[in-house]
């Protein structure tokens, strides 16, 4: 059991196992050290995209608003008109019931509410929201230089590490040479 377990030991440190786990443990820190920053970036560059097309949207159908309100005014629309005086001056046009249709005309929203009416918030979806974790402070913030230097290090140790094992003709060769010596 214990030979089966040394040919295994013996077979990865041939392989040099441990060097090549550092160095690619190294250049994992690296390459996250270095790709972390512009991935965020490029997620709040995302981000600021999808609120702009969202204000943009709001921005077009009060556009699109005003337009009608423009239309609307210049037809002379007695709707419109008479909601102008109603809001304005608390006054209804002689001779008009339009007002009348509405179950409390001191609820008539003013010109702004009705042609701009206030909308919700924008909302940024929350799969493009920026993670905040510790290990991403880690990664953009001050120890930046610090960590991208130890990935540096793993990869240097892991470049430096070339465990061999002395075979037994080696040794062999070893203890002759040390008779030869002794004599």
């Amino acid at each position: 059991m214990f030979a089966l377990l040394r040919q295994i030991g013996d077979a990865l440190d041939r392989i040099d196992l441990a060097g090549w786990t550092l160095t690619l443990s190294g250049m994992i820190v690296v390459a996250v050290t270095v790709i972390t920053p512009a991935y965020l970036e490029a997620r709040q560059i995302e981000a600021q995209c999808i609120v702009l097309r969202q204000a943009a949207t709001r921005t077009d159908s009060h556009y699109q608003n005003y337009i009608a309100f423009d239309q609307a005014l210049r037809r002379n629309d007695p709707l419109l008109l008479e909601r102008l005086a109603w809001h304005h001056l608390r006054m209804r046009p002689a001779g008009t019931d339009a007002m009348e249709t509405l179950e409390d005309p001191w609820l008539v929203p003013s010109v702004d509410q009705w042609v701009a009416p206030p909308s919700e918030s924008i909302m940024i979806p929350a799969e493009i929201k920026l993670p905040d974790s510790t290990l991403v402070r880690l990664i953009t913030a001050e120890p930046r230089p610090w960590v991208l230097a130890f990935g540096a290090w793993l990869i240097l140790v892991g470049l430096l590490i070339n465990p061999t094992v002395a075979s037994r003709d080696d040794e062999e060769d070893d203890a002759a040479d040390e008779d030869e010596e002794a004599r």
